[in-house]
């Protein structure tokens, strides 16, 4: 049984959460706000998957992924963020804070639960797209700890990051658009999902792996096409 942590200083929306995740087959642990949270990642070696909101007291939903992607044990655990329908900025610092997804509130459970599933069945084969760099790359995917080497440095990715990144080299020399990345990667059905989710974590990707200082080499924009992964750099 996969268990999950939510994260929400709404005790209706907790209960709410909790009892249909349950009834679905998930084993949840609930908090009320980020430092609780982070409390029980460290008890509960078993967590699949985090469900958190933004706005709580005493520690936020941005600062806890932050805590969250720093830590080495628990660093991979996918993260479905909790948004409310004004806070648009929030999806975004989310995403820079280390969130994997975003659910808008109001929501209908069965909209969650599809994206929980999408999340852990995404994260659930770490060697898919295990296409293995050729020894001329500079570039080297380790799927085991969802890192990838570079320039002498092991550099950590979040679970959507790491799986954009090999579904990019997996296709390496063809452009990808946005929609095929929603769908193949993140599991949206078609014609749904914002693509600013996907330019969202190719900045992030590009940040971590790029000289930032020249123009993208590994991960390129083709105009009007989408995204390319370059081989032989």
């Amino acid at each position: 049984m996969k268990e999950l942590l939510l994260v929400d200083d709404d005790e209706s929306t907790l209960l709410i959460v909790s009892k249909y995740l349950t009834k679905s087959g998930y084993r949840t642990h609930t908090a009320k706000n980020g430092e609780d949270g982070i409390k029980i990642l460290g008890k509960e070696q078993c967590i699949s998957m985090i469900v958190v909101d933004v706005v709580m007291p005493v520690m936020d939903g941005v600062e806890f992924c932050r805590i969250v992607r720093k830590n080495d044990v628990f660093r991979h655990i996918p993260i479905l963020m909790l948004t409310a329908m004004s806070d648009i900025m929030d999806k975004y610092v989310g995403f820079d804070a280390g969130a994997d997804d975003y659910l808008t509130k109001p929501f209908e459970p069965l909209e969650l639960l599809m994206r929980v599933q999408s999340l852990l069945k995404r994260t659930g084969d770490p060697k898919k797209n295990s296409k293995v760099p050729s020894e001329e790359s500079s570039l080297k995917i380790n799927h085991e700890t969802y890192s990838i080497n570079i320039r002498e440095r092991q550099i950590y990715l979040t679970s959507v990051e790491f799986d954009i990144l090999c579904y990019l080299y997996a296709s390496s020399g063809r452009p990808i658009s946005v929609e095929e990345l929603l769908q193949k990667v993140m599991n949206y059905p078609s014609k749904t999902g914002n693509p600013e989710t996907i330019r969202t974590h190719i900045k992030n990707i590009r940040a971590k792996i790029e000289d930032q200082s020249a123009p993208p080499k590994y991960i390129t924009t083709v105009p009007k096409r989408g995204y390319m992964f370059n081989t032989g750099v």
